[in-house]
């Protein structure tokens, strides 16, 4: 299991991992679930797994940045609601 990395920029926590083409990923260091910090969680081959009660956050789905694509509780055949997703911040490497 890869451990993301917690910063804090201009008083903001954020948190940063690689999604499964390695491409860096940053997102708010807080779960749109219970506000856990994500960096406490882990990097589950590219989606940034929340430690608290294992929400998966895609670093890109078809529905975008950020967006929360699993929740471990919720039924099949339920769809996951579109409040679920962090807020995501640009990325430049060099």
């Amino acid at each position: 299991r890869i451990k993301p990395t917690a910063v804090t920029i201009l008083g903001t926590p954020l948190v940063l991992w690689r999604d499964s083409s390695g491409r860096v990923t940053c997102v708010q260091d807080k779960c749109p679930h219970r506000s856990v910090p994500l960096s406490l969680g882990y990097n589950e081959g590219g989606r940034l797994e929340c430690l608290y009660h294992g929400w998966q956050i895609e670093a890109k789905s078809d529905e975008g940045i950020g967006k929360v694509v699993h929740i471990p509780s919720i039924l099949p055949e339920a769809k996951i609601p579109a409040s679920a997703k962090c807020r995501t911040h640009e990325t430049f490497e060099q």
